[in-house]
């Protein structure tokens, strides 16, 4: 190698040690840079770490000076009590106390005057909704959790706004809402920092500012009053409205309705019923499903299709709550003032969303005085709704010798508010029809032949038991009866197949005034027959046979008609297309043909 060589070797080598020098410089520089950006947040909180013992106790010492002193709040208001804290009851509570007073209240604690330090800048509730996203909702904090709480039903109060604009109209609905049901909006405070009273309402713990993080039961109970009093039982009248079986099992608001339900899920629902909530079936149709009491796990009871009950009232039918709703708690005597109106009447409608019976309790909603209307002018209305004296099941005479429980009278004639739809589907009331079929003459009953009998000895199994079952005998048995169940499934099931027909009916343009008059008389005979079976069955049973042909005939007459228009119009259907082909060759000879012959012969 020649020196010449060499020497640009060594001139090579230390250009390439002096660029590498130079770009790890440069990274050095970047990398400084980015950790100074990414770690400014950092650095900032790690500043904030070392100085906040000094900044915080600041800020706890100024607000401390007046908030924490008796004396001074003595002299400066006669309100004090609900603006002192405690200091060793707020240092002892572990949530919030390491909290400056101001990341939740503002204000200005460098001012010692109360003018510039609080008053008209703090907030004297940092969890109201208006102030929330700021507070509770801030970085760091509950920011999911009050994002969540903004559209839930406790916060936005929708279903009693919208319920009373359907009732009332926007505007005096509205102005109604404003002063009253208004007052009421949840905030985070009331369920995690407040107690009811002597009275139920709800105090802050201003001296203690203790959380709670699960609300107690106490706190739900103050709002939902009437819901509360049938759970845990009425207070004063435990031993006539005693408290459910769920409560005496140890079991609390929160055991059901979960952290979803109570500070929402982020949609904006209308109504409660729309909203994620508990259902029976959730437990007593799960074995594995476990039920939280206490500090317990425990498999719910679970629901029996062997159950005589249940087997004559499936699930699709009637609710859970509408049999093991023992009392209810309902808002005539203390809204309406209606003298002689029991407040614990036990009524049922039928649920829009499931058509199945359900509770129905009436509303206050409603009328040109809200305090005190008079029955002849009904006032208010009625919501489905479920409170929570569930228990045993009532008797079947509860409801199957009661048409009060359906609703009856001038009551019948008010709206049902809470349940809108597209098409606004409202609930509604048992059919008079179908009430007269649910209810039976009791005397009469008692003084038949089955007086001895279970309700469930001939219902509960509603597919195979048969009359002859019992009756074997000719005297007891008339021998030109059908002694099945078949008649009384032969004219309800006629019934059903009229309505539907009729529609049908309808449709081809046949008219049913004569034949709709007959089946409503039919109906009225079936009703009256059902009932009578029970105090003299040899005769119903008879009758009902008669009426199962007779019902058959009609059936056979309205279907004759129908398969007559079905044929006038099949064959209508299948002229159409030879018609068509026709007037299309007579046109096609008209324009077509008939020139082209003119044109030969020219």
């Amino acid at each position: 190698m020649t020196r010449e060589e060499s020497h640009a070797r060594r001139r090579v080598a230390s250009v390439r040690r002096r660029s590498l020098v130079c770009w790890t410089a440069i990274l050095g520089l970047v990398l400084t840079a980015i950790f100074l950006v990414a770690g400014a947040d950092h650095l900032s909180v790690f500043a904030e770490e070392t100085a906040s013992p000094t900044r915080q106790e600041a800020d706890a010492e100024t607000c401390a000076d007046c908030h924490q002193d008796q004396e001074r709040l003595q002299e400066l208001s006669q309100r004090w009590p609900r603006v002192y804290v405690d200091a060793a009851e707020y240092a002892a509570q572990a949530q919030h106390s390491t909290v400056a007073c101001t990341t939740c209240h503002g204000g200005n604690p460098q001012s010692a005057d109360p003018e510039e330090a609080c008053i008209g800048i703090a907030y004297k509730n940092p969890s109201a909704p208006e102030v929330m996203a700021q507070t509770c909702g801030a970085s760091n904090c509950h920011t999911d959790i009050s994002a969540r709480f903004a559209t839930s039903l406790h916060s936005t109060m929708d279903g009693h706004k919208l319920a009373l604009q359907d009732l009332l109209g926007d505007d005096v609905g509205l102005a109604r809402y404003e002063e009253s049901c208004n007052n009421c909006h949840t905030t985070c405070a009331d369920c995690h920092m407040e107690e009811p009273g002597a009275h139920g309402l709800l105090y802050p713990r201003v001296a203690s500012h203790r959380f709670q993080s699960l609300p107690s039961a106490d706190n739900c109970w103050s709002c939902h009053g009437g819901t509360g009093d049938t759970f845990f039982g009425e207070p004063g009248s435990e031993d006539v409205h005693g408290p459910s079986m769920m409560a005496e099992a140890g079991m609390v608001c929160t055991d059901c309705h979960g952290e979803a339900e109570i500070h929402g899920d982020g949609t904006r629902y209308p109504f409660l019923v729309f909203s994620p909530g508990p259902h029976c079936e959730d437990c007593h149709t799960d074995s594995g499903h476990l039920v939280t009491v206490g500090n317990d796990l425990r498999i719910a009871p679970q629901y029996a299709d062997t159950n005589p009950a249940h087997e004559i009232h499936d699930l699709e039918a009637v609710s859970c709550e509408g049999c093991h709703t023992e009392w209810y708690a309902n808002c005539w005597n203390c809204h309406e003032g209606r003298t002689g109106k029991v407040t614990y009447d036990f009524q049922l409608a039928v649920n829009p969303l499931t058509d199945q019976i359900y509770p129905a309790a009436h509303s206050p909603a409603g009328g040109e005085d809200w305090g005190n209307v008079i029955p002849a002018e009904i006032g208010g209305g009625w919501a489905i709704k479920a409170r929570h004296s569930w228990g045993e099941p009532h008797e079947c005479t509860t409801c199957h010798a009661n048409p009060a429980v359906f609703i009856q009278g001038v009551d019948r004639e008010a709206p049902f508010v809470g349940y809108w739809t597209e098409t606004r589907g409202d609930a509604q009331y048992v059919s008079q029809e179908r009430a007269a079929l649910l209810t039976i003459d009791v005397e009469a009953l008692a003084a038949g032949v089955h007086a001895e009998q279970n309700c469930d000895d001939c219902h509960a199994v509603q597919d195979s038991t048969q009359c002859d079952d019992c009756h074997t005998t000719v005297v007891d048995k008339p021998a030109d009866a059908d002694w099945s169940r078949t008649p009384y499934m032969a004219v309800r099931g006629a019934l059903d197949q009229a309505e539907a027909r009729a529609h049908v009916a309808v449709e081809y343009g046949i008219e049913l005034g004569a034949w709709e008059t007959e089946w409503d008389d039919l109906r009225t005979r079936y009703l009256s027959i059902g009932n009578s079976f029970h105090s003299d069955p040899a005769a119903a049973q008879m009758e009902m046979t008669a009426l199962a042909e007779e019902a058959q005939r009609r059936i056979n007459s309205l279907n004759a008609q129908i398969v007559e228009r079905e044929n006038r119009t099949r064959q209508l259907t299948m002229a159409l297309p030879f018609g068509i082909g026709l007037l299309g060759a007579l046109i096609a000879g008209v324009v077509i043909i008939r020139p082209i012959r003119k044109s030969r012969k020219g």
